[in-house]
């Protein structure tokens, strides 16, 4: 579910948490996994007056073929 979920554009885990409805001790576990086989990169971002968080972003491991990545950013291009 996770990477069907970061595939459509979900990065950060409160969104993975209300997407997927996975709890949060499991979304602290998981990740990590998927990060140590490569499938997503994890980076740091820090919105305005809050502490940095992690979001995961599909490295081309990650992506389901060249056809996902290319409907990919065709969404990403059309909702942009």
């Amino acid at each position: 579910m996770i990477i069907r979920e970061a595939f459509y554009g979900t990065c950060r885990v409160d969104d993975f948490e209300r997407h997927c409805g996975i709890s949060p001790s499991v979304l602290s576990a998981r990740p990590r996994n998927l990060v140590a086989d490569g499938i997503p990169e994890r980076t740091r971002y820090w919105a305005p007056g809050a502490r940095g968080r992690d979001e995961y972003r599909l490295t081309d491991k990650g992506q389901p073929g060249p056809q996902g990545r290319d409907l990919r950013l065709r969404r990403q291009h059309h909702y942009a």
